[in-house]
């Protein structure tokens, strides 16, 4: 059983689709170049993250294999969400998924492929040079979606979350006295995001964002696939996200992360537990 990935839409989309049909059971992924087309990015944007992809399968699989005498499907858009266990597939044809996460347990089986492993070379490279920390502090990473996702329940214009957020930021700087916030979206940050220990990153470049999101010591995910898929990456100590999100929810739920490591909680669970961000440290 043969699949592969296309996707029309955003880099953190399309990453996040393409590692759960690589970390798939029972099914062979097949590796070829990404044609560089992503929304939402700048031209330049754009060629960051075509070598992103492209350099993250060359260091999973090798060289991309030579497809052109095999038959490929590319699933229509309402269907591009591989189940693995109703779909019916036939032999040697290459079905082109956008993901597949509908397969149950998927995120767990993306957590156990241990993807870290392969940002490695010139991948690490890119991504720690557009690490901009401080290493003498606690660095939290804040994303709030804004542009397209603006309006959602998550989004950078509600204000109930904005304010919910806002709490956990001091909430955290009561527990610790040497943090730093550094927050990123695609729309203008709200004036109440304003302290001396807050960076706000507004229309930082995409590989940037998502490096530091990767790198965070926490990161507080925004309603935002790009968000979503870095903790699959295994690096951040605590990770906080959204009570109610539109990425990951119905058929998609099983790649949420909260459902898989110890060290997710939502937003609520932070404000109305008892718990302390130095306990993660």
């Amino acid at each position: 059983m043969f699949v592969s990935q296309y996707g029309t839409d955003g880099f953190g989309h399309q990453l996040f689709g393409m590692m759960s049909l690589i970390a798939c059971i029972d099914i062979s992924y097949v590796s070829f170049p990404h044609n560089g087309k992503f929304e939402h990015l700048s031209k330049e944007e754009s060629v960051m993250c075509k070598f992103f992809i492209n350099n993250f399968l060359n260091n999973i699989f090798g060289d991309f294999e030579n497809i052109s005498n095999k038959k490929k499907i590319i699933m229509p858009r309402r269907k591009n969400n591989l189940c693995l266990k109703s779909f019916q597939f036939e032999k040697d044809i290459i079905y082109v998924f956008d993901n597949c996460w509908s397969t149950d347990n998927i995120g767990y089986y993306i957590k156990n492929f241990a993807f870290d492993k392969y940002i490695t070379n010139s991948l690490n490279n890119l991504l720690t040079t557009n690490t901009n920390f401080d290493t003498n502090k606690c660095n939290v990473v804040v994303h709030i979606r804004g542009g397209d996702g603006k309006d959602r329940i998550s989004g950078s214009l509600k204000n109930d979350y904005l304010i919910l957020l806002n709490n956990i930021i001091k909430k955290m700087s009561f527990q610790h006295k040497n943090i730093i916030f550094h927050i990123h979206s695609n729309s203008p940050i709200n004036n109440m995001f304003i302290s001396e220990n807050i960076i706000s990153k507004y229309n930082s470049d995409i590989i940037q964002s998502f490096s530091e999101m990767i790198f965070a010591d926490v990161l507080i995910a925004g309603d935002s696939s790009l968000s979503l898929v870095a903790p699959y990456f295994n690096k951040n100590k605590l990770v906080i996200v959204p009570n109610k999100t539109t990425c990951f929810t119905g058929n998609d739920r099983n790649a949420h992360p909260l459902l898989y490591y110890n060290n997710c909680i939502t937003f609520n669970n932070f404000i109305n537990g008892n718990i302390n961000i130095n306990d993660y440290l």
